[in-house]
């Protein structure tokens, strides 16, 4: 048996607008450098993918991406500082989540035993 953790930060109306696929979502553009680009890789529709990505700025109140038309210097998509910061600490935190319950279900585990 493995435990399987499934983490999401929720909203005041109890929306979730983080989770591990925006995590992904974020990482892909940061990567890639653009949002088509990031939810092609996912198999992600460029609307769903700005739904998404609208959802996750109105919900914290801060921008996360700098967004830029892509025309002849095709500059494309990026993370803002706030969104770097973001993005760092989720990926900590959510290791750091699932790093203790791990160690937790393996105490329940044992008791099992």
């Amino acid at each position: 048996m493995n435990l399987k953790i499934r983490l999401y930060i929720e909203d005041d109306n109890s929306e979730s607008f983080m989770g591990i696929g925006v995590l992904w979502l974020l990482k892909g553009i940061q990567s890639k450098g653009s949002i088509r680009k990031a939810a092609q890789e996912m198999n992600m529709s460029y609307t769903k993918a700005c739904q998404i990505l609208n959802k996750l700025e109105k919900s914290l109140n801060e921008v996360i991406l700098e967004r830029q038309k892509g025309g002849n210097s095709r500059v494309g998509t990026y993370l803002s500082e706030y969104g770097e910061k973001f993005l760092k600490s989720y990926e900590t935190f959510n290791f750091e989540v699932e790093s203790f319950c791990q160690v937790e279900y393996k105490k329940f585990m044992s008791r099992l035993d």
